[in-house]
């Protein structure tokens, strides 16, 4: 049975042509990358919208209308490894290949143990998503032969040092504005606008079924007393604002839309 292996110029990068039998790169915990690669749910679903971003260490899940649909924090760094490799296998070569496939200058702490007669490379990368594609532009240079290989990335579930055992403790918060229409309304009198002011205020008036905020007072404008809206969701029409203040006499003379 035909599988990937890597290519001759990728191993010769790394000093390590021709390949040792049985030269695997894998995952030390399973064969799904837990970071971009969902292809389950891409099948299940086409249509569905997923966008990942990684914001302080954190990764957020953005679905349609940027929706958060899930953040999760690591706990650990993000590792590829990469098993038995010839013992003449360095850690500037490893080094050297991961800055030419990422394009980007990094200084990734790569490790490499003894595993019987082989090494074994972990380089450990902080972002997620650049492990991700340190893996998918190794799985791009590969070629067909009779050996077994599989690049994948994985949180690394053995600690190579005391500092890697130790979780940093965080918080995310991802909080953005709704965008809001900046209404006033306008009235010849004090005691209209007080009046307005106040049902807006207790949600007696609601625009949409939605208790929007109002200014802290009314403000005179010249001789007109001002209603600020502040909180009113986009969209909201004049015939909207109209038909929230049911009663007659609290019509306001001017409703302004204008930014």
């Amino acid at each position: 049975m035909e599988t990937n292996v890597p290519s001759r110029t990728l191993l010769n990068k790394l000093r390590i042509w021709p390949p040792t039998r049985n030269m695997i790169l894998s995952s030390e915990y399973g064969d799904a990358c837990p970071f971009l690669h969902n292809e389950q749910s891409r099948h299940s679903n086409d249509h569905e919208y997923t966008s990942i971003r990684v914001i302080k260490g954190a990764l957020v899940r953005f679905g349609s209308g940027v929706a958060v649909r899930s953040v999760s924090l690591t706990t650990e760094k993000t590792t590829v490894r990469i098993d038995n490799l010839p013992l003449t296998t360095t850690e500037s070569s490893v080094t050297s290949l991961i800055e030419r496939h990422l394009s980007q200058a990094l200084r990734p702490s790569v490790t490499l143990t003894h595993r019987g007669d082989s090494l074994s490379a972990y380089v450990e990368l902080d972002d997620p998503p650049t492990a991700s594609q340190l893996c998918e532009q190794i799985q791009k240079t590969s070629m067909r032969t009779s050996a077994v290989t599989s690049a994948m990335c994985t949180l690394s579930k053995e600690s190579l040092s005391r500092s890697t055992r130790q979780a940093d403790g965080g918080r995310v918060e991802v909080l953005w504005r709704n965008p809001a229409l900046p209404i006033r309304l306008y009235f010849s009198l004090k005691s209209a606008a007080q009046r307005v002011h106040g049902k807006f205020k207790g949600a007696v008036y609601v625009i949409k079924e939605r208790h929007i905020e109002v200014f802290e007072d009314v403000v005179q404008r010249a001789t007109p007393w001002e209603v600020r809206l502040l909180t009113v969701p986009s969209g909201v029409t004049k015939t909207d604002v109209e038909a929230a203040i049911s009663a007659e006499y609290d019509r306001p003379q001017v409703i302004d839309m204008t930014e």
